[in-house]
């Protein structure tokens, strides 16, 4: 692509996330946020994800599981943590109200995360918050690092307890 400076970078990128990207949350509890621009043609996504590099953007390509043999092999250039989404809404953003919109929003209310001590999440456990309660606590989008800091700190979940005692 004949594009050479960082303006015309933007701007196609823009251009091409307003006709081919998504952005929204997902997963569980629709904890995960992200931008995802998609395509047939891997080598333009791989453009796209070389400039948003130079910009700074950390951006993963992932093939797509076709539901349809008869379809096009697509691909989906996704941007999914804070930093590289605040990153892409403040360099690139979309024009199209909508999806400027739900970007801001799924950008604007992110927490500081802070890890707990293994005291305090163990008091906060035991005293019957749930994973999703601890994350949203703690300000982190997913109840795996929950999962992950109990393991880490030698905390048995209560799942994990009434899986022993059921045995």
């Amino acid at each position: 692509m004949p594009f050479k400076s960082k303006s015309e970078k933007i701007a196609y990128i823009r251009g091409f996330a307003d006709a081919d990207g998504t952005v929204g949350s997902y997963g569980r509890y629709n904890s995960g946020r992200r931008v995802a621009l998609t395509n047939t043609n891997k080598d333009i996504l791989l453009i796209i994800q070389k400039w948003l590099k130079e910009m700074g953007i950390k951006s993963k390509l992932e093939t797509s599981i076709q539901k349809n043999p008869r379809w096009k092999q697509r691909y989906d250039l996704t941007i999914k943590d804070k930093n590289n989404l605040i990153l892409f809404k403040d360099i690139i953003g979309f024009e199209l109200p909508k999806k400027s919109m739900e970007l801001k929003r799924i950008t604007s209310n992110y927490k500081e995360s802070k890890m707990p001590t293994k005291k305090e999440l163990k008091t906060k456990y035991d005293k019957g918050l749930s994973f999703s309660q601890l994350a949203n606590l703690y300000g982190v989008n997913s109840t795996g690092t929950i999962g992950y800091w109990m393991k880490k700190n030698g905390i048995i979940a209560r799942e994990r307890i009434n899986q022993y005692v059921t045995l």
